[in-house]
């Protein structure tokens, strides 16, 4: 094996062999791979690097030789097309690894959600050019996913393929090709009115008393007793509370309306969080935390979820439908709409003035009344 300055043509030999440093990194480069770097702590860790032309590196997220090398070429093709001016030869798969990477991941909280996308409805174009992809192609899959996966799902999809181009078209990389998707005609969509009736909150609650995890089943009663998103509850902070006072502070940044919300906490989600609070740990921020969960906290209530619609029977419903149960509550329980839009932080032009006119009581009084009735509802199993 020829060495010189800290040169080698890398191999998985090589990359298991290497010689670890007393201290500090060492560095070498792959005669292979112009641009394939490998890293090797004095701990032992070894981390390949990609070597940009501008002097930047960057940790490629990969450990195996095969994957990084590839990883290196890709980029190396993206750079020579933007190079060029040729975007349209891109392929989707490259046009969405420049928006995960340079878009959605730095400014997006839900990235992950355009990953599931793609995976889902985009990956049998992913190697086809942007040039190659013309409407009546577009029209076609948005009519065969509308069959298979929905409306919604469909309508979402094509949305978000129309983003990618209009991505590539704007001043980044300039892409002069036509968007496919303008100008396609959505399907219509029924507003979902699902929600829990009295009889379903009984064997709602009789299924979540069932699950295993406290974690889960706090999860599921903080989302159905404040009536938030399910990702606000999941990240729920305790610096963020005033349990005396019976309010829950969300900053604007964490919002998907951008503004900041005031959340009245009605007396049921009040008891769990001090029962919460009695057992949570010093220097843990997290209401709801999760040693196993790369955040910090509890993010995965999805088999949580399935255990009770299974257990309680519960068909058609997802874990929004707890949102709009409480709003539906409310309704019932004769409280005007533009209080119910002020508890669940609901935003738009036309109720802006009025919320502005709001005081907090009458909002805390209706979602305590209404969370006290299904809270009551559920124990009375």
């Amino acid at each position: 094996m020829a060495i010189s300055n800290n040169r080698a043509r890398f191999s998985k030999h090589f990359v298991k062999s290497v010689e670890v440093p007393a201290k500090g990194y060492s560095w070498w480069y792959d005669d292979g791979c112009p641009n394939l770097a490998l890293r090797v702590s004095h701990t032992g860790r070894k981390t390949f690097v990609l070597c940009g032309s501008n002097g930047k590196r960057k940790v490629i997220p990969a450990e195996d030789l095969g994957v990084a090398r590839a990883y290196c070429r890709r980029k190396a093709d993206e750079a020579a097309v933007a190079d060029s001016g040729l975007i349209g030869e891109w392929t989707l798969q490259t046009l969405f690894d420049h928006w995960m990477e340079f878009r959605s991941k730095p400014h997006k909280r839900t990235w992950k959600r355009d990953l599931t996308r793609f995976r889902a409805c985009l990956l049998p174009w992913a190697d086809r050019k942007l040039g190659e992809i013309r409407q009546i192609d577009v029209v076609g899959w948005h009519v065969a996913l509308g069959k298979d996966r929905g409306h919604y799902s469909a309508n979402d999809s094509l949305v978000f393929l129309s983003s990618l181009f209009v991505y590539a078209a704007g001043p980044a990389l300039g892409y002069l090709g036509p968007n496919p998707c303008k100008g396609i005609q959505r399907f219509p969509e029924q507003s979902r009115e699902r929600y829990l009736t009295p009889d379903e909150v009984v064997r709602f609650f009789d299924a979540v008393e069932l699950l295993s995890r406290e974690i889960s089943r706090d999860f599921l009663k903080l989302a159905i007793f404040t009536g938030q998103r399910r990702q606000r509850v999941l990240e729920m902070r305790w610096d963020q509370l005033d349990l005396e006072g019976g309010l829950w502070f969300i900053d604007g940044g964490d919002n998907k309306s951008k503004r900041d919300q005031i959340v009245s906490l009605a007396s049921p989600a009040v008891d769990v969080l001090l029962r919460r609070k009695e057992n949570s740990i010093d220097g843990i921020d997290w209401v709801l935390p999760s040693s196993q969960s790369p955040t910090g906290h509890y993010n995965d209530p999805k088999t949580a979820w399935a255990a009770v619609l299974k257990r309680s029977g519960l068909k058609n419903l997802v874990i929004h439908d707890l949102r709009r149960t409480l709003g539906s509550w409310m309704a019932n329980g004769g409280e005007n709409l533009e209080v119910i839009g002020k508890a669940l932080g609901h935003r738009s032009r036309e109720a802006t003035a009025i919320y502005a006119r709001l005081s907090g009581e009458p909002v805390r009084a209706a979602v305590e009344r209404a969370a006290v009735a299904i809270d009551e509802k559920g124990k009375a199993r």
